[in-house]
Protein backbone atom coordinates (compact mmCIF):
# COMPACT_ATOMS: atom_id res chain seq x y z
CA UNK A 1 0.00 0.00 0.00
CA UNK A 2 1.31 3.17 -1.22
CA UNK A 3 2.35 5.82 1.91
CA UNK A 4 -0.54 8.89 2.52
CA UNK A 5 -0.06 11.95 1.08
CA UNK A 6 0.69 14.65 4.22
CA UNK A 7 -1.97 17.41 4.20
CA UNK A 8 0.50 20.29 5.56
CA UNK A 9 2.87 19.73 2.94
CA UNK A 10 1.74 22.62 0.64
CA UNK A 11 3.64 25.28 -1.23
CA UNK A 12 1.81 27.79 -3.25
CA UNK A 13 3.38 30.09 -5.90
CA UNK A 14 1.65 32.81 -7.03
CA UNK A 15 2.55 34.56 -10.53
CA UNK A 16 1.39 37.58 -12.62
CA UNK A 17 0.11 36.64 -15.92
CA UNK A 18 0.83 38.54 -19.47
CA UNK A 19 -2.24 37.12 -21.08
CA UNK A 20 -4.75 35.82 -18.64
CA UNK A 21 -5.25 32.48 -19.07
CA UNK A 22 -2.33 31.69 -20.27
CA UNK A 23 0.12 30.09 -17.18
CA UNK A 24 3.71 31.50 -17.05
CA UNK A 25 6.50 30.05 -15.95
CA UNK A 26 7.34 29.87 -11.62
CA UNK A 27 10.30 31.65 -10.20
CA UNK A 28 11.54 30.79 -6.73
CA UNK A 29 10.40 33.97 -5.41
CA UNK A 30 6.99 33.50 -6.41
CA UNK A 31 6.19 31.49 -3.29
CA UNK A 32 4.02 32.57 -0.57
CA UNK A 33 3.95 31.76 3.01
CA UNK A 34 0.25 31.00 3.53
CA UNK A 35 -1.83 29.38 6.29
CA UNK A 36 -5.15 27.43 6.21
CA UNK A 37 -4.26 26.52 2.06
CA UNK A 38 -6.70 24.58 0.49
CA UNK A 39 -7.75 23.94 -3.07
CA UNK A 40 -11.31 22.37 -4.39
CA UNK A 41 -9.90 21.17 -7.85
CA UNK A 42 -13.24 19.86 -9.67
CA UNK A 43 -15.56 23.23 -9.01
CA UNK A 44 -18.74 23.52 -11.00
CA UNK A 45 -22.43 22.41 -11.20
CA UNK A 46 -24.39 19.58 -12.39
CA UNK A 47 -27.83 19.72 -14.88
CA UNK A 48 -29.72 16.22 -15.19
CA UNK A 49 -30.64 15.25 -18.19
CA UNK A 50 -34.32 13.92 -17.41
CA UNK A 51 -35.67 11.78 -20.10
CA UNK A 52 -39.39 10.66 -20.38
CA UNK A 53 -39.97 7.32 -19.47
CA UNK A 54 -39.62 5.09 -16.21
CA UNK A 55 -36.93 3.06 -15.35
CA UNK A 56 -34.64 2.31 -12.08
CA UNK A 57 -31.73 3.03 -13.06
CA UNK A 58 -30.37 7.13 -12.00
CA UNK A 59 -30.99 9.85 -14.33
CA UNK A 60 -27.85 11.25 -16.38
CA UNK A 61 -25.98 14.00 -15.21
CA UNK A 62 -23.41 16.45 -16.63
CA UNK A 63 -20.52 18.87 -14.88
CA UNK A 64 -21.00 22.17 -15.89
CA UNK A 65 -18.91 25.18 -15.21
CA UNK A 66 -15.76 23.19 -14.38
CA UNK A 67 -12.86 25.14 -12.90
CA UNK A 68 -10.50 25.25 -9.73
CA UNK A 69 -10.92 26.96 -6.44
CA UNK A 70 -8.29 27.63 -4.22
CA UNK A 71 -8.20 29.57 -0.87
CA UNK A 72 -5.31 30.77 1.84
CA UNK A 73 -4.14 33.40 4.48
CA UNK A 74 -1.57 35.48 4.19
CA UNK A 75 0.21 37.13 7.12
CA UNK A 76 0.63 40.66 6.57
CA UNK A 77 3.75 41.32 7.51
CA UNK A 78 6.37 44.00 7.54
CA UNK A 79 7.76 45.20 3.95
CA UNK A 80 11.76 44.54 3.90
CA UNK A 81 11.82 48.61 2.56
CA UNK A 82 9.45 51.59 2.78
CA UNK A 83 9.06 52.01 -1.12
CA UNK A 84 9.53 47.85 -2.10
CA UNK A 85 6.02 45.69 -2.83
CA UNK A 86 5.94 43.38 0.28
CA UNK A 87 5.52 39.46 0.62
CA UNK A 88 1.95 39.65 0.05
CA UNK A 89 1.77 42.32 -2.43
CA UNK A 90 0.96 39.79 -5.17
CA UNK A 91 -2.18 38.33 -2.96
CA UNK A 92 -3.32 41.96 -2.84
CA UNK A 93 -3.17 42.01 -6.20
CA UNK A 94 -4.94 38.93 -6.79
CA UNK A 95 -7.89 40.48 -5.18
CA UNK A 96 -8.07 43.52 -7.87
CA UNK A 97 -6.44 45.32 -5.47
CA UNK A 98 -3.83 47.40 -7.70
CA UNK A 99 -0.41 48.26 -6.69
CA UNK A 100 0.96 51.35 -7.00
CA UNK A 101 4.91 52.90 -5.63
CA UNK A 102 4.95 55.73 -3.95
CA UNK A 103 8.93 56.89 -4.51
CA UNK A 104 11.18 56.34 -1.28
CA UNK A 105 7.93 55.94 1.11
CA UNK A 106 5.45 53.24 0.26
CA UNK A 107 3.29 51.08 -1.99
CA UNK A 108 -0.17 51.42 -1.55
CA UNK A 109 -3.06 48.65 -2.42
CA UNK A 110 -6.10 50.18 -3.95
CA UNK A 111 -9.69 48.43 -5.66
CA UNK A 112 -9.57 48.51 -8.74
CA UNK A 113 -12.67 47.27 -11.74
CA UNK A 114 -10.91 48.37 -14.88
CA UNK A 115 -6.75 46.61 -15.64
CA UNK A 116 -7.35 44.01 -12.98
CA UNK A 117 -4.75 41.35 -12.70
CA UNK A 118 -4.60 37.39 -13.50
CA UNK A 119 -2.40 34.61 -11.88
CA UNK A 120 -1.28 31.55 -12.09
CA UNK A 121 -1.42 29.84 -9.05
CA UNK A 122 0.79 26.35 -8.60
CA UNK A 123 -0.50 25.04 -5.71
CA UNK A 124 2.02 22.00 -4.53
CA UNK A 125 0.64 19.36 -1.77
CA UNK A 126 2.74 16.43 -1.26
CA UNK A 127 3.55 14.43 -4.34
CA UNK A 128 1.29 16.31 -6.53
CA UNK A 129 0.90 19.60 -8.24
CA UNK A 130 -1.97 21.77 -9.74
CA UNK A 131 -1.72 24.88 -12.09
CA UNK A 132 -4.37 27.44 -11.80
CA UNK A 133 -4.27 29.59 -15.11
CA UNK A 134 -7.17 32.67 -15.26
CA UNK A 135 -6.71 33.01 -11.36
CA UNK A 136 -9.13 35.98 -9.84
CA UNK A 137 -10.13 36.02 -6.42
CA UNK A 138 -11.71 38.09 -3.52
CA UNK A 139 -11.39 38.13 0.51
CA UNK A 140 -10.91 40.09 2.91
CA UNK A 141 -8.62 41.77 5.94
CA UNK A 142 -8.58 40.99 9.45
CA UNK A 143 -7.44 42.85 12.38
CA UNK A 144 -8.01 41.72 15.84
CA UNK A 145 -6.49 42.89 19.10
CA UNK A 146 -3.98 40.11 20.01
CA UNK A 147 -3.70 38.32 17.00
CA UNK A 148 -1.28 38.75 13.49
CA UNK A 149 -3.29 40.52 10.64
CA UNK A 150 -4.03 38.68 7.71
CA UNK A 151 -4.75 39.18 4.12
CA UNK A 152 -7.62 36.36 2.97
CA UNK A 153 -8.57 34.79 -0.46
CA UNK A 154 -11.08 32.91 -2.52
CA UNK A 155 -10.15 32.91 -5.57
CA UNK A 156 -11.15 30.60 -8.76
CA UNK A 157 -9.06 29.59 -12.01
CA UNK A 158 -9.28 27.21 -15.09
CA UNK A 159 -9.60 23.92 -14.72
CA UNK A 160 -6.34 21.26 -15.20
CA UNK A 161 -5.63 17.84 -14.59
CA UNK A 162 -3.28 17.43 -11.64
CA UNK A 163 0.62 15.92 -12.07
CA UNK A 164 2.73 13.94 -10.10
CA UNK A 165 5.21 15.51 -8.46
CA UNK A 166 8.53 14.83 -5.62
CA UNK A 167 8.72 18.68 -4.93
CA UNK A 168 7.66 21.67 -5.77
CA UNK A 169 8.31 23.05 -9.46
CA UNK A 170 11.37 24.79 -8.33
CA UNK A 171 12.70 25.37 -4.67
CA UNK A 172 10.77 28.38 -3.26
CA UNK A 173 12.30 31.52 -1.52
CA UNK A 174 10.96 33.80 1.00
CA UNK A 175 13.61 36.53 0.96
CA UNK A 176 10.74 39.37 1.12
CA UNK A 177 9.02 37.90 4.05
CA UNK A 178 9.23 39.13 7.38
CA UNK A 179 7.87 37.81 11.04
CA UNK A 180 4.59 39.43 11.48
CA UNK A 181 3.64 41.12 15.30
CA UNK A 182 0.53 40.54 16.49
CA UNK A 183 -1.96 43.80 16.88
CA UNK A 184 -1.30 45.39 20.59
CA UNK A 185 -0.88 48.97 22.30
CA UNK A 186 3.10 48.38 21.41
CA UNK A 187 3.13 47.28 18.04
CA UNK A 188 0.19 49.02 16.68
CA UNK A 189 0.78 52.96 17.33
CA UNK A 190 -2.24 54.51 15.31
CA UNK A 191 -5.82 53.57 15.27
CA UNK A 192 -8.08 56.63 14.74
CA UNK A 193 -11.42 57.01 13.78
CA UNK A 194 -12.45 60.39 12.60
CA UNK A 195 -9.18 62.13 13.86
CA UNK A 196 -9.88 60.53 17.35
CA UNK A 197 -7.85 58.25 19.09
CA UNK A 198 -10.22 54.95 19.81
CA UNK A 199 -9.11 51.52 21.42
CA UNK A 200 -9.28 49.06 18.73
CA UNK A 201 -10.71 45.28 19.51
CA UNK A 202 -10.83 44.43 16.09
CA UNK A 203 -11.73 45.61 12.55
CA UNK A 204 -13.36 43.02 9.81
CA UNK A 205 -13.61 44.12 6.34
CA UNK A 206 -15.40 41.78 3.70
CA UNK A 207 -14.07 43.37 -0.30
CA UNK A 208 -17.22 42.61 -0.98
CA UNK A 209 -15.41 41.14 -4.93
CA UNK A 210 -16.61 37.48 -4.82
CA UNK A 211 -14.55 35.98 -7.79
CA UNK A 212 -17.14 33.80 -10.11
CA UNK A 213 -16.41 31.47 -12.97
CA UNK A 214 -18.03 31.96 -16.39
CA UNK A 215 -18.65 29.21 -18.73
CA UNK A 216 -20.48 30.20 -22.27
CA UNK A 217 -19.50 29.67 -25.89
CA UNK A 218 -16.39 30.95 -26.99
CA UNK A 219 -15.94 32.45 -23.52
CA UNK A 220 -14.58 30.88 -20.21
CA UNK A 221 -12.98 32.41 -17.22
CA UNK A 222 -12.47 34.10 -13.60
CA UNK A 223 -14.11 37.63 -13.18
CA UNK A 224 -14.15 40.20 -10.45
CA UNK A 225 -16.51 42.27 -11.29
CA UNK A 226 -17.46 45.00 -8.11
CA UNK A 227 -16.74 45.78 -5.00
CA UNK A 228 -18.64 46.60 -1.85
CA UNK A 229 -16.32 47.02 0.92
CA UNK A 230 -18.33 46.54 4.10
CA UNK A 231 -16.85 45.52 7.63
CA UNK A 232 -17.65 45.83 11.50
CA UNK A 233 -15.42 47.74 13.30
CA UNK A 234 -15.21 47.02 17.78
CA UNK A 235 -13.56 49.25 19.60
CA UNK A 236 -13.71 50.11 23.68
CA UNK A 237 -16.31 52.85 23.82
CA UNK A 238 -14.56 56.38 24.73
CA UNK A 239 -16.04 59.18 26.92
CA UNK A 240 -19.03 60.80 25.37
CA UNK A 241 -17.61 63.98 24.87
CA UNK A 242 -14.63 62.44 23.08
CA UNK A 243 -16.81 60.57 20.60
CA UNK A 244 -20.08 59.95 20.31
CA UNK A 245 -20.29 57.78 17.74
CA UNK A 246 -24.36 57.26 17.60
CA UNK A 247 -24.64 61.63 16.45
CA UNK A 248 -22.50 59.64 13.41
CA UNK A 249 -24.99 57.54 12.33
CA UNK A 250 -25.13 57.52 8.36
CA UNK A 251 -22.46 60.43 7.83
CA UNK A 252 -18.87 59.76 6.49
CA UNK A 253 -15.72 59.83 8.24
CA UNK A 254 -12.00 58.58 8.20
CA UNK A 255 -10.51 55.67 9.82
CA UNK A 256 -6.67 55.08 9.72
CA UNK A 257 -4.63 52.36 11.29
CA UNK A 258 -1.00 51.98 11.32
CA UNK A 259 0.49 48.73 12.78
CA UNK A 260 4.32 48.16 13.48
CA UNK A 261 6.66 51.22 15.01
CA UNK A 262 9.18 51.72 12.85
CA UNK A 263 8.63 53.94 9.92
CA UNK A 264 9.24 52.91 6.19
CA UNK A 265 8.49 48.82 7.60
CA UNK A 266 4.88 49.46 8.54
CA UNK A 267 1.96 48.17 7.31
CA UNK A 268 -1.57 50.00 7.47
CA UNK A 269 -5.12 50.68 6.48
CA UNK A 270 -6.73 54.32 5.44
CA UNK A 271 -10.24 54.97 4.16
CA UNK A 272 -12.07 58.37 3.86
CA UNK A 273 -15.24 57.43 3.26
CA UNK A 274 -16.50 55.61 5.86
CA UNK A 275 -20.15 55.66 6.32
CA UNK A 276 -21.21 54.75 10.01
CA UNK A 277 -23.73 52.79 10.42
CA UNK A 278 -26.20 51.57 13.83
CA UNK A 279 -24.38 51.11 16.78
CA UNK A 280 -24.56 48.10 19.49
CA UNK A 281 -22.65 48.30 22.60
CA UNK A 282 -20.81 44.77 23.61
CA UNK A 283 -18.91 43.30 26.42
CA UNK A 284 -15.21 43.67 26.36
CA UNK A 285 -13.80 42.11 29.32
CA UNK A 286 -16.18 43.94 31.32
CA UNK A 287 -15.55 47.15 29.40
CA UNK A 288 -18.49 48.72 27.43
CA UNK A 289 -17.70 48.49 23.54
CA UNK A 290 -19.02 49.60 20.72
CA UNK A 291 -19.42 47.71 17.54
CA UNK A 292 -19.96 49.48 14.61
CA UNK A 293 -21.26 48.08 11.07
CA UNK A 294 -19.18 50.30 8.19
CA UNK A 295 -19.35 50.62 4.61
CA UNK A 296 -16.24 51.87 2.40
CA UNK A 297 -17.38 54.43 0.36
CA UNK A 298 -15.70 56.63 -2.17
CA UNK A 299 -14.90 59.82 -0.28
CA UNK A 300 -16.28 63.22 -1.26
CA UNK A 301 -13.12 64.65 -2.94
CA UNK A 302 -13.09 60.97 -4.97
CA UNK A 303 -10.02 58.26 -4.76
CA UNK A 304 -10.43 55.31 -3.58
CA UNK A 305 -12.53 53.69 -0.61
CA UNK A 306 -9.82 52.53 0.81
CA UNK A 307 -6.27 51.73 0.47
CA UNK A 308 -3.73 49.21 1.65
CA UNK A 309 -0.11 50.25 2.41
CA UNK A 310 3.39 48.74 3.53
CA UNK A 311 5.64 50.88 3.69
CA UNK A 312 5.96 55.09 5.81
CA UNK A 313 2.01 55.90 6.98
CA UNK A 314 0.76 58.82 5.03
CA UNK A 315 0.82 62.37 7.38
Amino acid sequence: MPAPFKWDTKVVFLTPEVTKGTPVAVAAGDALITMNGAITPMDGGEVELALDGRQAAAREAYTTNLHQSVSFEVPLCPPTAAATAPHWGPAARLLSLKETIVATTRVEYAPVITGQESFTCRFYRDGELRVLAGLMGGGSIRLTNGQVPILTSQAKGIYAAPSAASAPPVAPTYATYRQPAVLSDENTPTVKLGGIDIALESLEINLGNDAVFVNRPNYSGAEVNSFNPTGTLVFMAPPLGTLNIEAMLDTKTSLQLVHYTAAGTQVGFTADGVQIGRVSTVDLNGNVGFSVPVRFTRPAAGGNAFKLWSGTAPT
